[in-house]
């Protein structure tokens, strides 16, 4: 009996972590759908973290220690995502672009600052200022 408790006590340990990772896949996905990744100018860090997670929690993953699985579940969690920030200068610059306009009046430039700050895409910005 002795001998089988530690055995009991790793798969037990791995089990939690892979739950924890469970967790931590079920939140990844869920960012996916914010302005933190859609707008993020590389993704690829999460990406290929996101997928070594989600094939560790596979039927084809590998048989891997809570050690391991742990390392996949801090890869995933800091994995970076600058989308925010990407959105955010992008707003900047084009407040900068319509200040910098000669011919408009101050109610048209306002109209277009409060119209680029309410824009949730830096696809929907360019339009603006063009």
């Amino acid at each position: 009996k002795d001998a089988i408790q530690p055995i009991v006590d790793t798969a037990t340990a791995l089990d939690s972590k892979m739950g924890d990772l469970k967790k931590v896949i079920e939140a990844a996905n869920a960012k996916k759908q914010t302005t933190a990744y859609t707008q993020a100018g590389d993704t690829k860090e999460f990406d290929t973290a996101l997928t070594n997670a989600t094939t560790l929690d596979s039927d084809k993953g590998d048989n891997e220690d809570a050690n391991a699985v742990q390392t996949k579940i801090d890869a995933l969690t800091n994995a970076k995502l600058d989308g925010e920030n990407q959105l955010a200068n992008a707003k900047n610059d084009a407040i900068e672009k319509i200040n910098a306009l000669k011919n408009l009046n101050k109610a048209q430039k306002q109209a277009a600052i409060e119209a680029v700050n309410s824009a949730t895409t830096k696809d929907a910005i360019q339009p603006i200022v063009d």
